[in-house]
């Protein structure tokens, strides 16, 4: 989940007046304020070119509003029910989607994923493959690595990255969270298989989730850049059930409502919707849904994405009975719809407890404060042709440097250490075959697991300034002065 900076939209409202009377007129009284903050903010052209918004309680929708346009170009204006692309809200309701799939589908969540998908639908090079399953996907504690691929209709077409991307356990299923587009996605292959339909058909049947390429151009929300606005153009975001799905705020509102606030149990049964609040696997991750860190005190759900040109956030508020949803087509600040739900929520009821600090788990360490990557290590990043040699030394002092496939070590960037998993850039590169033509920016992510350290790099690639892939890769390590153990063989 993003971390919002509590001041960002505090500091833009209140550069706004109080709201005149014709807008006040037009909402309930408590959110007029809000309200015509909303519109003051969009009509201004320096924030985003539109904002949705939606708040529901136990009896219904309470108030939804759209400010601006979703399409400048055609003079399409906002409106509750337009779709925008969520980013990773799809998570939260792709998870949804596979607990439907439970209850329709007899879709077994602890049930190995080979037994759906195949034995070699996703490689678990490390680890126990019967730990694969799809709660542990939902979890995001499968061990699969991160994944992003914005689809342009002007990127290269590659059968390097047109095909199966990201099918393989980084780390050992079940060893610890780690957050990544492909492990919901692969939880869209199960949920397609089970139900026999293409996932995004499931969605718009099972969870009125829609992808943005399936509907009308004047329902659909473009994406923009920074003021002045400029249209982007990407297509989608993939994977799908991971980081692409489009939805409205008037949807996530009802969603909201039918699972939590006023439960659906034709919807939902009871056992399905307490998984959701569950945190078993990760102190404040369910089964593709987050609880609020910054209100430890409280059980509020929380569903939120950003990308380029666009964020959502959904927060449920169980015990006071609210949800909110807040979307925007605009490259805004880090942060921006999460402080507009608790804006929002605060407006619609006083009792709304303050947020507190930024949680401990997620502030990441130095590797000074951890020993257990200390050393001289030596392996291999496997490619879908042949692998390549990578060189990594971490200093006791917590210095760290390294290379992929040259001679050259070069000091690590930004390395640091959070919940036993190491993450930095590393000086070096791939062929450029393996990244549709393109040159890239790599980065390690590594965790310990006995004598090896395994993981993958994560290729990021550009299309000019617009961002085009992020690509995993596996890798194993070994110390220098030993010989590479069996472990680590299958990614030589």
């Amino acid at each position: 989940m993003r971390l919002p900076i509590p001041t960002l939209t505090l500091a833009l409202l209140a550069t706004f007046e109080r709201p005149c009377s014709s807008e006040a007129q037009l909402v309930p009284k408590r959110f007029a304020t809000v309200a015509d903050s909303l519109r003051r903010l969009v009509d201004s052209a320096r924030v985003a070119p539109s904002i949705t918004v939606a708040v529901v309680g136990r009896d219904g929708i309470v108030w939804e509003q759209g400010f601006g346009y979703a399409d400048v170009g055609r003079g399409v204006r906002a409106e509750p029910t337009t779709a925008y692309p969520a980013a990773s809200v799809a998570k939260s309701l792709t998870a949804v989607g596979a607990l439907r799939a439970v209850e329709r589908y007899e879709l077994d969540l602890d049930r190995p994923i080979a037994a759906y998908l195949g034995a070699n639908a996703v490689a678990v090079r490390i680890g126990d493959a019967d730990k694969l399953t799809t709660r542990r996907l939902l979890q995001m504690t499968a061990g699969i690595p991160h994944l992003v691929r914005f689809r342009w209709p002007d990127a290269p077409e590659d059968t390097m990255v047109g095909g199966t991307l990201a099918h393989f356990a980084a780390f050992p299923p079940g060893a610890g969270f780690h957050y990544s587009n492909a492990s919901l996605g692969i939880v869209g292959e199960v949920v397609a298989r089970v139900s026999s339909l293409p996932f995004d058909q499931y969605m718009t049947r099972e969870v009125t989730a829609v992808r943005g390429d399936a509907l009308p151009p004047a329902r659909v929300a473009q994406t923009y850049s920074r003021a002045p606005f400029r249209r982007l153009g990407f297509v989608r975001l993939d994977p799908e059930p991971g980081a692409g799905v489009f939805t409205s705020a008037h949807d996530l509102a009802l969603l909201a409502r039918a699972l939590v606030l006023r439960p659906d149990r034709t919807f939902l049964g009871d056992s399905s919707r307490a998984s959701l609040l569950r945190f078993d696997g990760s102190p404040l991750y369910s089964l593709g849904w987050w609880r609020d860190p910054f209100r430890p005190d409280q059980m509020m759900l929380v569903a939120d994405g950003a990308a380029y040109g666009h964020q959502a956030t959904l927060k449920i508020y169980p015990d006071h009975g609210l949800a909110v949803a807040v979307l925007t087509n605009g490259s805004v600040r880090e942060g921006f719809t999460l402080e507009l739900c608790d804006l929002l929520l605060a407006a619609a009821d006083s009792a709304l407890p303050p947020a507190k600090g930024i949680p401990a788990e997620f502030i990441p360490k130095p590797l000074a404060g951890d020993s257990s990557f200390v050393g001289e290590w030596t392996g291999r990043v496997t490619l879908a042709r042949g692998s390549v040699p990578v060189r990594w030394i971490v200093a006791a002092d917590g210095k760290a440097k390294g290379v992929v496939d040259g001679d050259t070590l070069a000091p690590a960037r930004n390395a640091e250490v959070g919940g036993g998993l190491l993450e930095a850039g590393i000086a070096g590169a791939l062929p450029v075959a393996e990244t549709a033509g393109q040159p890239q920016t790599l980065g390690l992510k590594l965790r310990r697991v006995g004598a090896v350290l395994v993981g993958y790099v994560s290729a990021q690639v550009k299309l000019g300034d617009r961002p085009f892939l992020m690509l995993p890769f596996p890798i194993c390590l070994w110390k220098t002065n030993g010989g590479a153990p069996a472990a680590c063989r299958v990614s030589e």
